[in-house]
């Protein structure tokens, strides 16, 4: 080999050793900062817990979860929000993200994705939105239009859920037949793909 070539071997030589130790001390500290700072309960609060900055909002109709789960199969519910007779929120939820198929747990989960807070009062009570003038009672639920007397039962799959804030149920009579009006019903057709 000539002075030369071996020069320039040397060099490279020199440079391919500098690079392997600059990425070999790189990969240890990375992998070191990576199993020292971050751990499952970590990821999964990240995933999970909303944002101190993100405020929440008042009104649970404000934002919705639109579309269907086409990969969910049969494994979904839809949940209507009615905040009044114009207001509304509809949304389709997919069950598998879900750590227990209640519906407690589904509720408080489209809470925190819309950005609303959710507290329970007893076994069939809810507060939607974070709205001061809502009292404990005010919002009634529905499953398949049976109400929902226990929020820790099990979602069925492919129901509709349904919300109602300032739901109350009135005896009118008309004529000799009593009849119940429940306001407000808005009830539309789904169609279930």
């Amino acid at each position: 080999m000539n002075r030369g070539a071996e020069k320039n071997f040397r060099k490279l030589l020199i440079y391919v050793i500098c690079w392997t130790i600059t990425a070999v001390v790189f990969f240890v500290f990375v992998r070191f900062r990576r199993d020292r700072l971050y751990s499952d309960e970590l990821y999964e609060s990240l995933l999970t817990t909303v944002s101190k900055a993100r405020p929440l909002v008042d009104d649970p109709c404000l934002y919705s979860i639109s579309g269907d789960p086409v990969a969910a199969g049969d494994n979904f519910a839809k949940v209507f929000l009615f905040c009044n007779k114009n207001e509304r929120s509809a949304n389709s939820f997919y069950l598998g993200v879900l750590k227990n198929d209640s519906y407690r747990d589904m509720l408080t989960e489209l809470g925190r994705i819309n950005s609303f807070g959710v507290e329970f009062v007893g076994k069939d009570k809810v507060k939607l939105g974070n709205d001061k003038r809502l009292s404990d009672t005010s919002w009634k639920c529905f499953s398949d239009h049976e109400r929902i007397t226990d929020f820790s039962e099990s979602v069925k799959k492919r129901s509709r859920v349904e919300c109602f804030f300032n739901y109350s149920d009135m005896e009118t009579t008309i004529g000799t037949s009593t009849s119940i009006i429940s306001t407000p019903i808005p009830r539309e057709e789904i169609s279930w793909k």
